[in-house]
């Protein structure tokens, strides 16, 4: 079922929520979507951009209810619509089991993949949240885009490009730890079942 457009009142709602000045709304989107769009082409989703637009639609519908009450980036409820998008994108593409033949091959890449990225999502929701903002937007966009994020980012922190590649990279090493022991700790409660 193709859900409907956005109207034009709750398209400005979203803006309006993202930033008061429309210009900074209007990069603020931009900056989202494309992450968004990045994320899901990471999990090797063939429609990024319409799973972009469909969290971006979704949030655009709850903005009225959840504005008011809503403490945060707006960028992180985003994302967090979005974790709901892919699960229902994956859930929706599983194959039957009475669909697979021995000339369907099941590689465990896929189903490692989402495991890494359930690990993601779990020890991101472990960090406290200065440091789950810090690492998102850190590794947020590409190219000049990248350089122009960390600095505003760096600006906005208080810290020096080399301070903030230092935090970066301690939070980006004790997000990798977490990773590891968490998949660690599924595989060997894959063993016991």
């Amino acid at each position: 079922m193709k859900k409907r457009d956005l109207t034009q009142a709750e398209f400005d709602r979203l803006l309006t929520w993202l930033d008061a000045d429309r210009e900074r709304a209007a990069e603020s989107y931009e900056v989202i979507r494309h992450g968004l769009i990045e994320l899901f082409e990471s999990r090797c989703c063939g429609d990024a951009e319409d799973l972009a637009d469909n969290t971006i639609n979704t949030v655009a519908r709850k903005v009225e209810q959840i504005a008011p009450t809503y403490s945060g980036k707006p960028a992180h409820y985003f994302y967090g619509v979005a974790k709901n998008v892919l699960h229902e994108y994956f859930r929706d593409r599983t194959v039957p089991l009475d669909d697979l033949t021995p000339a369907t091959p099941v590689t465990s890449e896929t189903e490692d993949r989402e495991r890494v990225f359930q690990c993601l999502d779990q020890c991101l929701d472990q960090l406290l949240a200065e440091d789950r903002d810090l690492i998102v937007t850190y590794y947020q966009a590409n190219k000049r885009k990248k350089i122009d994020m960390r600095q505003h980012l760096g600006t906005n922190l208080g810290l020096t490009s080399n301070a903030l590649r230092v935090r970066a990279h301690r939070v980006r090493k004790n997000l990798e730890a977490c990773i590891l022991r968490c998949l660690e700790h599924e595989a060997n409660r894959n063993k016991l079942n």
